[in-house]
């Protein structure tokens, strides 16, 4: 995670959130007197403000403007505000990998080298979000589910989803955040319990 990544303190994610939120024509004098005295105003040993640093890291930048207080012209910059986004952010998921290599194995056990891919940063992390939503399973689990979804579509591949697919399938290009109801590993879940659970059965530990 970037925040991790940037040893990001309360302290400096505080100050980037007021940046963040100094967007308007007619700014709050709050906000800018928190970005003036905690941004410009507070000074480490060797001289250097808040913003002085947050600009050698590319974090911030200043817009043109009628105010000559760079409080009033300080802005984020895309990396400045994907520090704030990553907040959001969850790790990837522990068994996002093992997912992604034994489906992976498994569309090639069947066949179906057309629809497998062996990796994509896209791909494990709609694989990750599905994990997280289905908490409870171990990796007994997701080979019951992964085997039992490859058996059942072994003999007719044509409507096999590709493994780009196959955990999310967003209703337009515009959709980026993971959903269960556009993830056909879980429609088929809900439609195989039976399936999933003779399959699990028969896989050792």
């Amino acid at each position: 995670m970037l925040i991790e990544n940037f040893e990001i303190t309360p302290g400096i994610m505080g100050l980037l959130v007021f940046i963040q939120m100094n967007k308007s024509t007619n700014p709050n004098e709050y906000i800018l007197n928190m970005i003036r005295k905690y941004g410009f105003e507070l000074k480490s040993d060797n001289g250097k403000s808040t913003v002085d640093v947050f600009e050698e890291k590319g974090w911030i930048t200043y817009i043109k403007s009628g105010k000559k207080e760079p409080w009033y012209r300080i802005r984020l910059t895309k990396d400045g505000e994907a520090i704030i986004k990553s907040i959001w952010d969850r790790p990837v998921h522990p068994l996002a990998k093992f997912t992604l290599d034994y489906t992976y194995s498994e569309y090639i056990r069947i066949g179906a080298d057309d629809l497998a891919q062996k990796s994509g940063e896209k791909l494990l992390l709609y694989i990750s979000d599905w994990l997280y939503y289905k908490e409870n399973y171990n990796e007994r689990m997701i080979k019951a589910v992964i085997t039992s979804y490859v058996d059942k579509n072994a003999d007719n591949k044509k409507y096999m989803n590709k493994m780009k697919t196959l955990f999310f399938k967003p209703v337009n290009l515009f959709e980026k955040n993971w959903k269960s109801e556009d993830s056909p590993i879980c429609l088929y879940i809900d439609n195989n319990k039976n399936n999933i659970k003779e399959t699990y059965r028969r896989i050792l530990k």
